[in-house]
């Protein structure tokens, strides 16, 4: 008996239920995976083919991967921000699913969308029918442009986080209260998320994509829970490619600086 349109979902925080509620308003079975949930059965239970959206946080995604057989990991499929890629493959998930999301879902917030999410892989055309079943916009894109909007939503979400250590303010007030140093931190950030995905010939592309998502997201705070760890990470990247990022360093020098005040 054939199985009904389904998707298993791993993560239910804001992510997660915001596609499961696209999902189900498409017709859409969605199942819930826990943490104590055995996926042995569950995979029994429904074939290859059927999507398994992945919406934990970055520090939980190998071990979430982890969970599931290697020859099932091609129906996985991702939103996580600094996730490129090339990701992928270090994570065990080459040939998936990877959808640059820009959307904002907060509980107590409107949604805020900066700029359409960009969505390549086997269950692209999946994740584009659950944004129409939201009214939220979504394109379908190649490898090499699905790599470009990937670098240029790390480069945004690196830039934002190294900001948010210097002042809690929105993105919107950055750009008006300090716009050079909020270009130099997007110039570093994109050189940084160029090279990433090794091609530096994109830093033009990704700091045009980055600012057309600060527009979108004018209403943002820029300083999260998770800033110093997203910066620290980004460091490490820019060390390990000899990328030079003077701005986001001295961001991240200051902000573990004791105030004097």
């Amino acid at each position: 008996m054939p199985v009904p349109p389904t998707l298993l979902v791993v993560g239910v925080g804001q992510l997660g239920r915001l596609y499961a509620g696209g999902a189900l308003r498409s017709g859409v079975t969605v199942v819930p995976i826990r943490r104590q949930t055995d996926v042995g059965p569950l995979m029994s239970a429904y074939p290859p083919g059927v999507p398994i959206l992945c919406a934990v946080g970055e520090s939980d995604l190998e071990e979430a991967v982890a969970r599931f057989p290697i020859d099932r990991r091609s129906d996985l499929v991702f939103v996580q921000n600094e996730l490129l890629p090339d990701d992928l493959v270090r994570i065990g998930a080459p040939g998936a699913t990877l959808a640059v999301v820009w959307t904002l879902q907060k509980s107590g917030w409107p949604t805020l969308v900066g700029r359409a999410t960009g969505v390549g892989g086997p269950h692209a055309t999946r994740v584009a029918a659950w944004h129409r079943a939201l009214d939220m916009p979504c394109e379908l894109l190649d490898p090499l442009a699905l790599a470009h909007e990937a670098a240029a939503k790390y480069a945004f979400i690196v830039a934002i986080n190294a900001l948010g250590l210097a002042a809690a303010h929105t993105v919107g007030e950055w750009r008006a209260l300090d716009p050079s140093r909020v270009d130099a931190v997007v110039a570093e950030a994109s050189a940084l998320a160029a090279q990433r995905i090794g091609a530096r010939d994109a830093f033009d592309e990704i700091v045009m994509r980055v600012r057309d998502g600060a527009s979108g997201f004018a209403a943002l705070p820029t300083r999260g829970r998770s800033s110093a760890a997203r910066v620290d990470r980004a460091l490490g990247h820019a060390t390990r490619l000899s990328v030079s990022v003077p701005t986001l360093a001295t961001l991240r020098a200051d902000a573990m600086t004791p105030s004097t005040e």
